[in-house]
């Protein structure tokens, strides 16, 4: 739930614009309607927006080569991938479960079902992870999951960061359940 809020009080104007995405299209078309008002010539906000948009789409793509990159290519998990595989929570979001396919890691976002990624080892606990379908909001469908340990080397939590302009998985807290 984003909302764009534009005040002019020298020319009485005030607008709200409401969206459920984070995208360029309010700020454009409150630029449009304050130009609009004012009676001044408008520039091609809409032009200008997908510009950075797509500035930005080549920018995340950059990231996750980058990512893979830096990675040394001759790092293993020091545990097996079974080891990872369980169902992580927490207050915020709900369930997420890793579990193990076909001898590969596959993350599930079990609130959101779309969000169904295959993880590929980088580099110790971090995994690449890849979004099986695609969203306008995370056009280059990568990011990573890190898996952290605690003193006994047992896995406790992951952490995820797709980057995108919508939504921030770094802030969600999916902590390993115990199996019973």
């Amino acid at each position: 739930m984003i909302s764009r809020v534009a005040l002019v009080p020298e020319i009485k104007l005030g607008l709200v614009i409401l969206t459920n995405s984070i995208n360029g299209l309010p700020t454009a078309l409150g630029y449009k309607i304050i130009d609009t008002d004012l009676g001044v010539k408008s520039k091609d906000w809409s032009r200008i927006f997908l510009e950075r948009y797509r500035e930005s789409v080549k920018k995340g793509m950059q990231r996750g080569t980058d990512i893979t990159k830096k990675c040394e290519s001759d790092t293993r998990t020091e545990i097996k991938l079974e080891d990872y595989t369980g169902l992580y929570g927490g207050p915020m979001y709900g369930d997420a479960r890793v579990t193990l396919q076909q001898g590969k890691l596959v993350l599930e976002l079990l609130p959101a079902p779309i969000f169904i990624s295959d993880l590929t080892h980088l580099h110790y606990d971090t995994f690449q992870l890849m979004l099986r379908n695609t969203f306008s909001f995370v056009p280059h469908g990568t990011g990573t999951v890190q898996f952290l340990r605690d003193k006994q080397g047992d896995v406790v939590e992951m952490k995820l960061d797709i980057p995108n302009r919508d939504f921030w998985f770094d802030e969600l807290e999916l902590k390993k359940k115990k199996t019973q």
